[in-house]
Order: structure tokens, then C-alpha cells, then sequence
């Protein structure tokens, strides 16, 4: 039972933390920058933290695989645009995969979004990543080259320091802009990064 008990509050940090850095500052940005007050943002978004139906929402956007399974960890929905994420299913915190799909035809806000992105992961990580690199990667995602910002670095506790890697890219799907934000920590940050990527196919 010891085993159980002592590494349950470091997992439970490392998710809460994670969604701070990763969707926290995008997340926040469209609800705090849209509204201020939170009794109003409630009735204006269908935000919810349910794991089942972020899980679910996540579904709709685009096929995914998580090693070891996935449990979903907040959904939200304003003006037709939807957003979920989804992490490790063991609670680890050592994957999260934010997906977005806005619709209409918004090949002007690529640019945005990404910027959007980069910006508001920044400014969130903060004292958890110090990021040691940025590049640009070429990828293909649902039958179509896509240019994939990386950003690597370390995620420092009080006791640890673990390697970390961001993946950050749009794609037009359907006249949809599908928006993939996949964080992954550990030593093998880079390789379970490329192989939820490679998982993912546009519905």
C-alpha cells in the first residue's frame, strides 16, 4: 500500500501541472480574454471537466492513440469552435494532447493559432520548462505536409529534471482547422511524441 500512496501525489501534481503549461494558457486565453466574469463565461461556453466527455469531444476531432490508453481531462465549446484534452490514462501526466477543430475556412488564422500557441506556452510554463530549443519540423498529418513547431526542454521539480517536448501544429481538414498541441515528458519524450503523432488521422 506504501507503494500506492507515495507516488500518488507527485502524479497528481505532474497532471495539474501539465494542464497549467499546456492548455491552461490557451484554455484560459479564449475564456478570460473573451469574458470576464466566470458566472457568465458558464452560461456563454459548455465548458466541463468530465473525463468522459472531454474523451469523447477529443473522438470527434480525430482519431488518436495514447500508449497505455487515455482518459480524457477537460472539453469546452464557444461559438461553434470545440476543444478537448486528453492524457495518460495512468495518470502520469507524462502525455497530453490537446485537439481543436474550428470550422468555416480560417486558413488566415494558421498563422495566429500558432503564434497563439507558442506565446501562451511561454508564458505559462515558467518556473515548471525551461525551454532549451525551438524548430521547425516538416510533417505529414491527415495525407498533407504541415509544418510542426517543436519545442524542447526540461521540466524541473524540486527533486527531478525531466526532458520535454512540445508539438504544435494546424491542418485544414474539411474546411476545419484542426489544432494539434501534444506535450510529452520522461526520457523518452521524443519517441512516445512521434508515436501519438503518428497516430493521429483526421476523421
Amino acid at each position: 500500500m506504501e507503494t500506492s500512496e507515495i507516488p500518488q501525489p507527485r502524479k497528481s501534481v505532474n497532471i495539474f501541472k501539465w494542464i497549467g503549461i499546456g492548455c491552461g494558457g490557451f484554455f484560459l486565453l479564449l475564456l478570460i480574454g473573451s469574458i470576464g466574469l466566470a458566472i457568465v463565461v458558464q452560461r456563454w461556453l459548455n465548458l466541463s471537466a468530465d473525463p468522459q466527455q472531454a474523451e469523447q469531444k477529443a473522438q470527434t476531432i480525430m482519431d488518436y492513440q495514447i500508449p497505455g490508453g487515455a482518459e480524457g481531462l477537460m472539453s469546452v465549446e464557444v461559438s461553434g469552435m470545440t476543444f478537448a484534452g486528453v492524457g495518460s490514462a495512468d495518470g502520469s501526466g507524462d502525455i497530453m494532447l490537446m485537439l481543436g477543430k474550428v470550422p468555416g475556412n480560417p486558413n488566415e488564422f494558421q498563422d495566429s493559432f500558432q503564434k497563439s500557441f507558442q506565446e501562451s506556452f511561454q508564458d505559462q510554463s515558467g518556473q515548471n520548462l525551461n525551454i532549451l530549443s525551438t524548430r521547425i519540423e516538416a510533417k505529414q498529418l491527415c495525407g498533407q505536409d504541415v509544418s510542426v513547431t517543436v519545442l524542447e526542454g526540461e521540466q524541473s521539480t524540486v527533486n527531478t529534471r525531466e526532458s520535454a517536448l512540445v508539438y504544435q501544429t494546424v491542418v485544414q481538414h474539411n474546411q476545419d482547422l484542426i489544432v494539434v498541441y501534444l506535450t510529452t515528458i520522461g526520457d523518452n519524450a521524443k519517441a512516445t511524441a512521434d508515436q501519438v503523432f503518428n497516430s493521429l488521422n483526421c476523421k
